[in-house]
């Protein structure tokens, strides 16, 4: 956002919006705690309490705005920034609501709409983020249409079974389960379409199996788990979390630690799916067999975690000058930390123009 300079002062746009969402907040809880000292004295009086809830319900949404509207001074950001409002500000006027019993007989119906809506829209505004990355646009698109699908099922089942036209907890585990086999699929998918792990859809086709067995037996009301339900839901499992590992960014030397990981992993289904299988012989050994696996795969998997996020850290100095391109930097005025091209360019969040130009330092010869 370009940002003109003002001789009297002036601030951007983005800080006075900012201001004034901090400006909301302190008066909210300052009025909050004034009827709430007032509900005390007047003996609980349901509106002074109303008008508490109110008031809370405003500064919590505009405390929530205020990383949020950060989100619109990026470009990289822009989409998950418009979905985090657009979210903040629907709860807000559905929490007036229930405050002031504007949905009637429907309060129920309408909490849980609430409820559903931060769960899918949260991992929508997740995935949004990584929409733009070459290795994260198939899964985040995959990820996005499933979190809107799951919304349409749970609300289906939340309005439908109130009106007493569906049975809700039907549709409530369609989604569910949806949501869960869905999840696995798109962290099958990271990284598709630009590395080699055709394995990777494998795990998909499993996940998509698992949904359509989890969803007939549902709406069937079938209550037994086959053993190949088992083995299908563990082939995703395990190839979901050998993908995520395979993106951890490590140094050739902990190679080891990642190959230990997927193969505790891979123990870990194996154990599981042969104890369901030969039940009930050697169920108790091969239960215990995939407990010490799981342990191991998960120990691993924080260990990996923990050197990706240090290795993350270390970056790799550019052989020559021609290979800089850019350079990430603190803004010496808002403080927003931001990446800037090399020659010239402007803070992304107040405008303030900022000239970057680097060059190879003086050789001892030269200064001679």
């Amino acid at each position: 956002m370009k940002m003109i300079e003002d001789p009297e002062g002036l601030e951007s746009q983005p800080v006075i919006y900012r201001k004034v969402l901090l400006r909301i907040v302190f008066w909210a809880l300052g009025l909050a705690a004034c009827f709430g000292a007032a509900g005390v004295i007047f003996a609980g009086d349901e509106r002074v309490w109303r008008i508490v809830g109110t008031c809370v319900a405003t500064a919590a949404g505009a405390f929530l705005l205020l990383p949020a509207s950060r989100e619109l001074d990026r470009e990289t950001t822009w989409l998950p920034g418009v979905m985090s409002i657009a979210l903040v500000v629907t709860e807000y006027l559905a929490t007036l609501g229930m405050i002031w019993k504007f949905f009637g007989n429907a309060q129920e119906p309408a909490a849980f709409t609430m409820l559903f809506l931060v769960a899918t829209t949260v991992p929508a505004i997740v995935l949004a983020r990584i929409m733009k990355r070459p290795d994260g646009a198939l899964s985040a698109r995959v990820g996005i249409f499933a979190s809107v699908v799951v919304f349409a099922l749970l609300m289906v089942g939340t309005w439908g079974g109130w009106f007493q036209v569906v049975r809700a907890e039907h549709w409530h585990f369609v989604g569910l389960w949806l949501g869960i086999f869905a999840g696995l699929a798109v962290v099958c998918l990271v990284g598709s379409g630009t590395d080699r792990r055709h394995w990777r859809w494998l795990g998909v086709a499993a996940a998509g199996a698992a949904f359509v067995m989890s969803a007939y037996a549902t709406i069937r009301d079938i209550q037994e788990t086959t053993a190949l339900f088992v083995c299908i839901v563990s082939v995703a499992a395990v190839v979901a979390h050998a993908n995520a590992m395979a993106w951890c960014p490590l140094k050739p030397a902990q190679r080891w630690l990642l190959w230990g990981t997927i193969g505790a992993g891979i123990a870990t289904g194996g154990f599981v799916d042969w104890a369901r299988i030969t039940t009930p012989w050697q169920e108790e050994l091969l239960g215990r067999l995939a407990g010490a696996a799981a342990i191991i795969a998960g120990c691993g998997t924080l260990a990996l975690l923990i050197l990706a996020k240090i290795n993350q850290r270390i970056v790799p100095v550019a052989a020559t000058l021609a290979d800089l391109r850019e350079i990430t930097l603190t803004c010496p005025r808002c403080q927003a930390k931001q990446t800037i091209t090399l020659g010239s360019g402007e803070c992304e969040a107040c405008g303030l123009v900022i000239q970057v130009r680097v060059q190879e330092p003086e050789l001892e010869e030269q200064k001679m």
